[in-house]
């Protein structure tokens, strides 16, 4: 298994067309979050669907940035899969607050 450093950010872009966008870095990566688009109110309560749906959209461009490819398909199964036993092993990670 192979694991990398993810850092967030967030930014007030009015003029960009995205919720958010990840930025690959050396070690790693960033999801930037746009709260122009989101609204700081949602990031108020979490986890939620919403919010997990957006991460995993964005994690899966750490493997591919083509939204049509299979390869970034394969990823965000991948990662949905890995989340999955992550929380089967851990229930409160999706209760805690994040």
């Amino acid at each position: 298994a192979c694991s990398r450093m993810v850092t967030s950010r967030f930014y007030h872009s009015p003029g960009a067309s995205v919720l958010a966008h990840w930025e690959p870095l050396q070690k790693g990566g960033e999801i930037g979050f746009n709260t122009a688009w989101l609204g700081e109110s949602w990031f108020e309560h979490g986890p939620t669907e919403e919010q997990i749906d957006l991460i995993l959209h964005e994690l899966g461009h750490a493997t591919c940035g083509d939204h049509l490819s299979s390869e970034y398909n394969d990823a965000l199964t991948r990662l949905g899969a890995r989340l999955a036993l992550a929380v089967t092993s851990n229930p409160s990670l999706l209760t805690e607050r994040w």
